[in-house]
């Protein structure tokens, strides 16, 4: 069993600093916005908690968020806390390297994730930085950032691979065929000791739950 948590990250943007200073009031609409988010992170934790603590080794367990958003700081939003004791180990993937487009330029997004998760092989299989050797979309904002909030295929099956050696050994999760130029192919780097025999099919089901489960996460989902 996989739980994998995806909460707004609105609320703890950090353009909302300058939210604040540009519209009297605004300081009381955030407050609200992130006592939302912040409730949201509880709910995550209190389903998370029993699963680790009765069943490590059935159950696993991510968060993400962007790498930079405030709401990975304790301070203000301590709940935050409660997640990183659960989830100890962490990785910091790009979007770039995933697939991550501006919908209107069709140009690479940077779009820095941050995931953490209960056991490390969740991790493995979402460790590609931007290799520089591309231009990222200037300061996407609006629809377009908002937009990046979806998961490009090829990082929903990393995050399906990573999760599914806790799942069960006999699940076979091949890499995503036909990938349009909008996601970027695998490297030597992906491939490791776990990788599935070549005759194996995309698992689309397990994609697909992927898929409603970020959106009721209250994500955008494609």
């Amino acid at each position: 069993m996989a739980f994998h948590g995806v909460i707004p990250c609105t609320a703890w943007c950090r353009y909302q600093k300058l939210n604040e200073k540009r519209w009297p009031g605004f300081d009381v609409k955030l407050a609200a916005m992130r006592a939302r988010s912040r409730a949201r992170v509880r709910q995550f934790v209190e389903v998370v908690r029993p699963l680790k603590r009765d069943s490590p080794e059935l159950a696993t367990g991510s968060f993400e968020w962007p790498r930079h958003c405030d709401g990975w700081d304790p301070e203000q939003c301590p709940e935050i806390k409660l997640v990183l004791s659960l989830m100890p180990h962490f990785a910091e993937p790009d979007g770039c390297m995933y697939g991550v487009r501006d919908a209107k330029t069709d140009e690479l997004m940077h779009k820095p994730w941050r995931v953490v998760a209960t056991d490390g092989r969740v991790c493995t299989h979402i460790r590609r930085r931007c290799d520089g050797g591309h231009v990222h979309a200037k300061d996407p904002g609006g629809k377009a950032a908002e937009g990046s909030g979806n998961y490009t295929r090829l990082f929903a099956w990393g995050l399906v691979r990573g999760h599914a050696p806790s799942t069960s050994r006999s699940v076979k999760i091949a890499e995503p065929k036909g990938i349009s130029a909008g996601y970027l192919p695998l490297t030597p780097m992906d491939v490791d000791d776990w990788a599935p025999p070549p005759e194996c099919t995309p698992c689309s089901q397990v994609l697909t739950m992927m898929g409603t489960v970020h959106c009721q996460c209250g994500h955008p989902s494609p």
